[in-house]
C-alpha cells in the first residue's frame, strides 16, 4: 500500500490525515515482527526436538536453513524499508534509537 500511495503523503491534506494513523502502522509492524519471531522460535524448537526443520523444496539442509533465514530477514526488512521511506518525525526515532523493549524482545 505504501508503494501505491506513498507519494501522496507529500500533499499536506493527505499527510495531515495520515499522521494520526502512523502509530497504528508502527503497531502493525510490531505485530509482524512478533509473528516472524514466533515462526523463528517454532523452527528452533522443531530443530531441537526432532532434528528436522521446514526447508525449501530440493535443498540440502544447510542451504535450506540459510534460505529460510534469509526469507525471514527479508520479510521484516521489506516493511522496515517502506516505513523508513515515509518522511515522518517518528521514523528516525523508531528505527535509529535503540529501544530497551525492542532489544529485550528481539
Amino acid at each position: 500500500m505504501l508503494d501505491a500511495f506513498g507519494s501522496l503523503l507529500d500533499r499536506p491534506i493527505i499527510r495531515s490525515d495520515f499522521e494520526p494513523k502512523f502509530p497504528l502502522l508502527i503497531s502493525l509492524y510490531d505485530e509482524e515482527l512478533d509473528a516472524t519471531k514466533k515462526m523463528f522460535d517454532q523452527q528452533n524448537i522443531l530443530l531441537k526436538e526432532s532434528s528436522t526443520v521446514i526447508l525449501h523444496v530440493n535443498m540440502p539442509f544447510v542451504a535450506g536453513v540459510l534460505q529460510w533465514c534469509q526469507g525471514m530477514r527479508e520479510r521484516i526488512a521489506l516493511i522496515k524499508r517502506k516505513l523508513a521511506q515515509i518522511n515522518h518525525g517518528l521514523v528516525p526515532i523508531f528505527f535509529h534509537t535503540p529501544s530497551p523493549l525492542r532489544i529485550t524482545v528481539y
